[in-house]
């Protein structure tokens, strides 16, 4: 029987365009192709390796600044993307032996990024909420936006966490997800990037219904993301058409009546982080203490974080209690204590709760809670947690899973038994952190690396 084989991907089609308007096609020179996309990112980015010998590079005169236009194909899923790139490097530059033919990698990342990386902010805000101004800054150096319906094309954002989804006036076919923020912030940019600015905005973000405030901004091939990883999370159980489910099992039947099974299997897994009680320990995963020196009102406060009263995040199965977790209750409350927890200290002059405002108030007052002690201890709380059971994945096909999604890992037990369950331990829905594609004489490898919060009975 004939085998099949869901590893074809090729570029349909790639066009460049020079700044006095020529174009010209190079998909026939393409040797190689890859893209890389990361939710620890600003943008996604890419290569082209190519083998020209018709003078592309010196007669037309590639000089990094060419815009690029890319279809690309993949044959598993028939994934099609279509991208609005920019060229900003050339190297790698090499004769051929004959000297007829030159190699060289062309390497681009969004035609979107590359303009606003062209920018710098530098701008105040008085009393604006994080989500405000990291609208505004996008609106501003990225691209105008229109606000798009919320059953738009399908997709159902959680409706939890108040988000909502934008089109880009500049790429309509790519959109802009924004994640409700509380708290209102007197912030001044100092002059960064756009990019830089928007990590700035993330990282002073509180909401009080992703308490992890895991807030990132990056992109992927879908658009741009100011995001928690638990909406993400939320995300995909509340579309389950969009998890991709993976297996892996060492010995597949490559025949083509198991075509569905090829498409999904991962041909390598490697669990990267397991345990690392010293790790959990000396970055506050289950107790951390903050101490507030408060400069209005001239005292110290002390504020502790349990991960076993204070944890409500949310993974791919809902909001989560501490019902799985790499280490027992009981070792918890023997090792991590106030006594050992990890200690950092927060400047607060801003009011909250207990501060005593004037009568009658001054103008400008007094800039509302910012949240910075709650925004430290969660942060590395819940970053210990969902990194404790990092996983690295690779398989044949796939351009059509992206940073941002997530995935169903499918695993059986390890035992000589021909009964093989599920494997609690690793199987159950993990959100992908980076993706890699790579597509080499028309063969696609994807690299996956995903994280998952919860350890056990989450399947």
């Amino acid at each position: 029987m004939a085998e099949f084989n869901p590893t074809h991907c090729i570029i349909e089609n790639a066009t460049i365009t020079n700044a006095a308007g020529d174009t010209k096609n190079i998909t026939g020179v393409i040797g190689e192709f890859s893209f890389v996309q990361s939710i620890d990112s600003i943008a996604f980015s890419g290569q082209l390796k190519i083998l020209e010998g018709v003078g592309l590079l010196e007669n037309f005169g590639l000089r990094g600044e060419e815009e690029l236009n890319l279809v690309v194909h993949s044959h598993d899923f028939g994934t099609k993307v279509r991208l609005k790139a920019q060229i900003y490097r050339i190297d790698g530059v090499q004769r051929s032996e004959d000297g007829g033919s030159l190699f060289y990698t062309l390497h681009f990342i969004s035609k979107t990024s590359y303009k606003a990386d062209l920018r710098k902010v530098t701008e105040a805000y008085s009393q604006k909420s994080a989500g405000y101004i990291a609208e505004q800054v996008f609106k501003k150096n990225y691209s105008e936006l229109e606000v798009l319906s919320k059953d738009y094309d399908g997709i159902d954002l959680p409706s939890d966490f108040s988000s909502k989804r934008f089109k880009l006036k500049s790429d309509p076919e790519r959109t802009f997800t924004l994640q409700k923020t509380y708290g209102d912030l007197h912030l001044t940019i100092p002059t960064f990037r756009p990019a830089n600015a928007m990590e700035f905005i993330a990282k002073k973000s509180y909401s009080k219904e992703s308490l992890s405030n895991s807030f990132r901004f990056f992109e992927n091939f879908d658009g741009y993301h100011f995001v928690t990883d638990e909406f993400l999370f939320e995300k995909a159980r509340n579309n389950p058409g969009t998890v991709h489910t993976l297996y892996y099992f060492p010995v597949v039947d490559k025949s083509v009546k198991d075509i569905e099974v090829q498409r999904r299997t991962i041909e390598s897994y490697t669990n990267a982080r397991r345990a690392h009680t010293g790790s959990d320990l000396y970055n506050g995963a289950y107790v951390n203490k903050a101490i507030e020196i408060d400069l209005l009102q001239h005292k110290v406060n002390f504020k502790t974080f349990n991960y076993l009263k204070d944890a409500k995040y949310f993974s791919g199965q809902g909001k989560a209690a501490l019902i799985d977790d790499v280490h027992t209750e009981d070792f918890i409350k023997e090792t991590f204590t106030e006594n050992n927890a990890k200690q950092f200290m927060v400047y607060r002059d801003y009011s909250g709760p207990e501060h005593i405002h004037p009568n009658p108030p001054l103008k400008p007052s007094v800039r509302g809670d910012q949240f910075y002690s709650e925004i430290k201890a969660n942060r590395a709380a819940y970053g210990q947690h969902v990194n404790s059971n990092m996983v690295e994945m690779g398989l044949k096909g796939g351009l059509r899973i992206q940073a941002g999604d997530c995935v169903n890992l499918v695993m059986p037990d390890i035992n000589i038994g021909s009964d093989r369950q599920v494997n609690d331990y690793t199987a159950g829905t993990y959100l992908v952190t980076k993706a890699s594609h790579h597509v080499k004489e028309g063969v696609l490898t994807t690299m996956l690396s995903a994280i998952k919060y919860g350890f056990v009975g989450n399947r």
